[in-house]
């Protein structure tokens, strides 16, 4: 989740701004009329980890008075896309997750026929946890993973030891690292950060 403000003790990278498309399967009916009635007369599936069916776009919805139909909820981005291809829901998924793994599912995208702001996709850790070696290394390399460039620090050792006082947390190497940012998305390259 996007958090515009973190706690003193915490140290934010910024990453990349990440917005949302509606993605739906192939040959679906919204994207040859990707308008906004179509778009609220269309059945929906919602990413919600809660289960609960209101998300941002019915926010947004409702500041003009509109409402669409959330006919399935799921967990998490990658099951939205897995389920999509089988059925005629839609679904505002983040745009660089549908520009890497979309073509897999046999998915394609329209533009979000309501306009928002960018969300900031950052790298976030505490300060202590920066003073490792291993953190620091590692979130150099996820940032350098979400630039138009090669990243430039894959040509240093190919593995960095992450630690938390006396315990070794976890070791990963260069290319598990660039795989996880390229391949599965900066989630879960974060969240690897973050352990």
């Amino acid at each position: 989740l996007p958090l515009w403000e973190v706690p003193p003790r915490f140290v934010a990278r910024s990453l990349f701004e990440e917005d949302f498309v509606v993605a739906m399967r192939k040959g679906h009916a919204f994207a040859r009329d990707p308008s906004l009635s179509a778009f609220c007369q269309a059945d929906h599936l919602l990413v919600s980890l809660s289960g609960d069916s209101l998300g941002f776009v019915d926010e947004l919805l409702a500041k003009r008075g509109l409402k669409r139909r959330v006919a399935l909820t799921v967990p998490s981005f990658m099951m939205a896309l897995a389920h999509l291809p089988t059925s005629d829901l839609i679904a505002s998924l983040p745009r660089h997750l549908v520009q890497h793994h979309g073509a897999s599912f046999g998915l394609i995208a329209a533009e979000l026929p309501v306009k928002r702001k960018p969300d900031p996709i950052q790298a976030i850790t505490t300060k202590a946890a920066l003073m490792d070696a291993g953190v620091s290394w590692l979130i150099e390399v996820v940032a350098e993973c979400t630039q138009d460039q090669p990243p430039s620090r894959l040509r240093r050792p190919t593995t960095a030891t992450v630690t938390s006082g006396a315990t070794t947390v976890v070791t990963i190497g260069v290319t598990i690292a660039t795989g996880i940012a390229a391949t599965i998305g900066m989630t879960a390259a974060i969240g690897i950060a973050v352990i």
